[in-house]
């Protein structure tokens, strides 16, 4: 009998989505009623803490900055005078960093030959994050140290995304989130519930490799992440904070979870062959998400075929390394082994969590209504504006956010919907579409096995992302029938999504985030892994 002898370890904040692998251990599993030894089994520990670093980038036209912002991004472009710079380039902004300990329990038991069930529970007990200004935000020419000046060539403040003063800065921080974790069911994510089967096994075929087959199902019980700042940033008279009150009378749902609140179900095959002192490995997986859609849940609502990008990101990746093993005593059960190991993971275009939600979820600049007004730069006359109000609104660059036509509003003669988009007068989620990236991981690993019953092993991982666009709503679709006729009669433009036509509108379409040369990135992002793990197996 051969048993399994690995407990999947969080190496990285976003170890859950991934299938584990511990060296040519990812071929191994747990075998019972096998000659002398009925029952396989292991039970066992790890702990793991990542440090997690990324540059918050903006797309940037010029002509869409404030004027001392497009005099600097012209400058850095060496810009002759009297000219333009048409083209759309990526700028500094902010730094994003986060710190997470995490603590999987798991136990791993053979329920008949080469066939094994496993349990996992990943616990959180600390995520915390923050948003600090880039030195070079807009690529200004403040002086080191001149905080204030910083702040105020930020596009994240300029737009009003996060309500910042620049006189006040005195220091790099401008936003630290609530601490996630640490207790309760805010510090759980999923329960992993595993099953794994072996058609081929070296062992009993030397002629062959060992080949597993197997499926898991990461199913979500902890708290969904949340984060809705409404009424700590409007009037307590607010409509918006009337309704935010209607979603979490306790007033911080979700401000501590980890949860993504994704049901994620990954099917995983793996080829491993040893020769003498090295045992080379080969595997590969998929991950499909499933949303869970209970009361409360940012997955829950349905804003329709405007919103073309509805699922959260599908994930698949191929692992590859080898098991080095330079002392072992079999007749003891003592093994000294270095694991030397790669991945390649693609995470596909689809909604998600990003580097940003948070800092999007506070944002009085997504404010979907037409009586809010938005932060400067945009407080200009909207010559379309709701009776009685001045300045803009988020109804000047997207319908759907304007009051229905069930609203009888005198004197309003705007393009609008008859009843409202499923996000008027919502606080807005922070889930946005991100495209689709590839990240690379590299791991080393030292194991060492003890009495044929006792495993230790420490590793240091790294991982890289491709930079990527995380704000990618479509303002919506033309592709629908009956177009002009459900938009009241109006000839709409065709092929383009219409503001006389409201029914074209993406509900959760903000220009000044999703329009192509505003649109945020995470660049330069890089995790720093290190964990520690003890077993007991049998």
């Amino acid at each position: 009998m051969r048993l399994c002898v690995s407990v999947p370890v969080c190496l990285l904040a976003t170890c859950a989505l991934l299938p584990a692998a511990q060296g040519a251990e990812l071929t191994l599993i747990s075998s019972s009623f096998e000659k002398e030894r009925p029952v396989g089994f292991r039970v066992g520990a790890s702990y793991s803490y990542t440090y997690k670093t990324a540059m918050i980038t903006r797309e940037s036209l010029p002509y869409f900055q404030s004027p001392s912002t497009m005099a600097d991004v012209l400058a850095n472009y060496r810009v002759p005078a009297g000219q333009s710079l048409s083209r759309t380039e990526v700028i500094p902004d902010l730094i994003y960093t986060q710190r997470r300990q995490t603590l999987t329990v798991g136990g791993f038991l053979g329920i008949v030959q080469a066939i094994q069930l496993g349990v996992e529970l990943p616990l959180v007990l600390v995520d915390e994050r923050q948003y600090d200004l880039d030195p070079r935000a807009g690529w200004n020419r403040c002086n080191i140290g001149s905080w204030g000046c910083i702040a105020a060539s930020s596009s994240t403040y300029l737009d009003g995304i996060y309500p910042i003063e620049p006189a006040d800065q005195t220091g790099s921080l401008i936003f630290r989130p609530p601490l996630r974790g640490g207790s309760g069911a805010d510090m759980i994510d999923t329960l992993n519930i595993s099953l794994t089967g072996s058609p081929l096994y070296q062992k009993r075929d030397p002629s062959k490799p060992t080949w597993v087959i197997g499926v898991e199902a990461q199913i979500s019980i902890g708290t969904i992440m949340q984060y809705d700042v409404t009424r700590l940033r409007l009037p307590a008279d607010s409509k918006l904070v009337e309704q935010s009150v209607l979603n979490s009378p306790e007033a911080q749902r979700g401000w501590n979870g980890v949860s993504e609140g994704l049901h994620r179900f990954i099917l995983r095959t793996a080829l491993s062959r040893r020769f003498r002192t090295f045992d080379p490995y080969f595997g590969l997986w998929y991950m499909l998400p499933v949303p869970r859609t209970e009361a409360g849940s940012p997955w829950q609502t349905d804003y329709g075929f405007q919103q073309k990008r509805s699922m959260p990101q599908h994930k698949a990746g191929v692992t590859f390394g080898t098991e080095i093993i330079p002392l072992e005593n079999k007749a003891k059960g003592h093994r000294l082994s270095i694991d030397l190991r790669g991945a390649l993971n693609v995470s596909f275009l689809g909604r998600g969590y990003s580097e940003a939600w948070e800092l999007l979820a506070a944002s009085n600049a997504l404010i979907c209504d037409d009586e809010t007004a938005l932060p400067p730069p945009f407080n200009y006359q909207d010559n379309n504006a709701r009776p009685g109000i001045t300045g803009v609104t988020q109804g000047t660059f997207n319908p759907a956010c304007r009051a229905p036509l069930s609203q009888n509003i005198p004197g309003d003669t705007r393009a609008r919907l008859v009843n409202p988009s499923p996000s008027y007068r919502q606080p807005y989620s922070g889930l946005t579409a991100i495209a689709d990236y590839v990240s690379f991981t590299a791991d080393l690993g030292v194991v060492l096995k003890l009495f044929r019953h006792l495993r230790l092993r420490a590793a240091f991982t790294y991982q890289r992302d491709q930079g990527h666009v995380i704000t990618m709503d479509d303002a919506g679709t033309t592709n629908y029938a009956d177009r002009n006729s459900l938009n009241g009669g109006r000839a709409c433009i065709p092929n383009r999504v219409d503001l006389n036509c409201p029914v074209d509108w993406n509900p959760l379409y903000r220009a000044v985030i999703n329009q192509p040369g505003r649109r945020y990135r995470v660049d330069d992002v890089n995790v720093f892994g290190g964990s520690a793990m003890l077993q007991v197996y049998y």
